[in-house]
C-alpha cells in the first residue's frame, strides 16, 4: 500500500511542479516548430514514396471488406449548421 502512496505523492509533485512553471519564461517556439517541419517533412517523403511506387499499368481496385470500405452511418437528426 506504501508504494501505491509514494508513486501518487510523485504524480501530484510532477504535476505541480510542471502547472507552476516560471510566469516569466517563454516557450521556445522555434524548436516547436521545427519539429512540426520535420514531421511533416517525413509525412511528405512517405507519400512521394507510396506515389513512386504507384504501377498505372496496375491500378488498385478496391473490393469488398476492404480497409477503404467503410461505411459511416449518417444520423437522421444530424444538420449542418452554418
Amino acid at each position: 500500500m506504501s508504494v501505491v502512496w509514494s508513486v501518487i505523492i510523485r504524480f501530484l509533485c510532477f504535476v505541480q511542479n510542471s502547472l507552476y512553471k516560471d510566469p516569466n519564461s517563454k516557450p521556445d517556439y522555434r524548436s516547436k516548430t521545427l519539429h512540426e517541419l520535420e514531421k511533416l517533412r517525413s509525412h511528405v517523403l512517405l507519400l512521394n514514396d507510396m506515389l513512386d511506387n504507384v504501377d498505372p499499368a496496375r491500378p488498385e481496385r478496391m473490393v469488398t471488406g476492404d480497409a477503404f470500405d467503410v461505411s459511416i452511418p449518417l444520423s437522421s437528426h444530424l444538420s449542418i449548421v452554418g
